[in-house]
């Protein structure tokens, strides 16, 4: 038998040349469609009605309960709000990219927004309350943190009788804005994603700045020329592992732990929970024309301390995007 005929000089040249633009082409990165964080939405949609209301009945009882107004005036918009116990305070935080709000700062304690204009912003826009007597101390934060001047910015705040904040604008190796951080068993802070960054990195220590950032591939295949990557989800692992989710517009928590062994070296199961959030292809761009996809219903469920865990479908009474879990 005779062998095949050889392919023309001409062809294998053509086959390498493909074969060399596959393996060392990559796609460009596509530009940020949406580079101002903020647009307005006019979501003016009926809501659908929510199943059966007796799906939905709580056992009577004689006490209804009752609210309480504990403040009229937080001082701030509480974008976060973290409760700190030892002292009893709880510290609230908003975006100062409105520029304003319910305190005004100290004269000659303003932040210059504009070098050419002289416009300056001189509200506080985080402030520590007292959670006995509702009283509100105004912190300053000198950077606009997150999507502008601050995102490479690693802040620390202590508290004593007078708080103020300790600030490292150039720390992070990477600009962050909606990133998370989380802490490790070996009690180091890790920062993961933020919007066009598929990258983590350590906190260095107090006044210490990091190199450069390690890629995270998994960031990067899971991420859209959309709302990309904002707080991806974080957790800690009993085993130290980190459970890390590519959120788009849903909402996660890690289920309350059970130590049922006294054993030292017994494992303890973990399971994490995802549930709702929406389409996310083209979501952002057709919100700005009034367009919506449903949100979801689902929710999953993962023991991420299996050695090969999977996920299990569950449904919500009632579907939900943007939502938060505790």
């Amino acid at each position: 038998m005779k062998p095949p005929p050889s392919p023309p000089p001409r062809l294998l040249l053509l086959l390498l040349l493909l074969l060399l633009t596959t393996v060392f082409s990559q796609p460009e990165p596509s530009p940020d469609p949406h580079p101002n964080p903020h647009h307005d939405l006019n979501n003016n949609k009926a809501l659908d009605p929510v199943g059966d209301p007796d799906d939905f009945r709580l056992p009577t009882n004689e006490w209804k309960g009752e609210w309480e107004l504990f403040t009229d005036n937080s001082g701030v918009s509480a974008m976060h709000a973290i409760v700190i116990p030892n002292v009893n305070k709880v510290l609230m935080y908003d975006a100062t990219i409105w520029r304003i709000s319910r305190i005004e700062l100290p004269k000659g304690r303003c932040r210059v927004l504009n070098a050419t204009t002289g416009e300056e912003d001189c509200f506080a826009h985080s402030v520590l309350m007292d959670i006995d007597t509702a009283h509100l101390t105004p912190l300053q934060v000198r950077y606009t943190g997150g999507f502008q001047g601050g995102a490479n910015t690693v802040r620390y705040l202590k508290i004593y009788n007078t708080s103020t904040w300790r600030e490292f604008p150039s720390a992070l190796s990477s600009p962050r804005w909606y990133s998370t951080q989380a802490q490790l068993a070996d009690g180091r802070i890790i920062v993961i994603g933020g919007r066009s960054t598929p990258t983590y990195e350590y906190i260095p220590p107090e006044g210490k700045s990091n190199a450069k950032p390690f890629f995270f591939d998994f960031l990067q295949q899971t991420t859209d020329p959309e709302e990309n990557n904002l707080y991806p989800f974080v957790f800690l692992s009993p085993d130290s592992n980190v459970f890390v989710f590519a959120n788009n517009s849903g909402m996660a928590v890690l289920l309350p732990l059970e130590v049922l062994s006294p054993e030292a070296d017994a494992v303890v199961e973990a399971e994490v929970l995802v549930c709702g959030g929406t389409a996310h292809i083209d979501s952002y761009t057709l919100g700005l024309k009034n367009v919506f996809y449903e949100a979801l219903r689902d929710c999953g469920r993962l023991q991420i301390t299996k050695p090969r865990p999977s996920w299990r479908r569950e449904l919500m009474p009632s579907a939900r995007v943007m939502g938060d879990m505790l």
